[in-house]
């Protein structure tokens, strides 16, 4: 039996971003690449979601990852306003 990882390959540092969003406006750009996200847990196990937040004043980006046993994710990202 293989050991268990203690991260994702996939979201490894040295690795692409899937999870990366772009803004069309600059500064809007520049605030989430210096803004950090919040974790909703720490440490996960099996089949469970995080939710990571980043607050960008005019905009809050709600990322929910859900992993699954063979290593797999989902994702739904979610955008929410003031105004909305």
């Amino acid at each position: 039996a293989q050991p268990p990882l203690k991260e994702l390959p996939l979201l490894a540092a040295d690795k692409l971003k899937p999870l990366e969003v772009r803004f069309l406006d600059p500064t809007l750009n520049n605030k989430a690449f210096n803004t950090p996200y919040s974790a909703s847990k720490t440490t996960l196990g099996p089949n469970e979601q995080l939710v990571l937040t980043q607050d960008l004043g005019a905009l809050t980006i709600i990322k929910t990852l859900t992993f699954y046993d063979d290593l797999h994710y989902d994702l739904k990202i979610a955008f929410k306003s003031p105004n909305n």
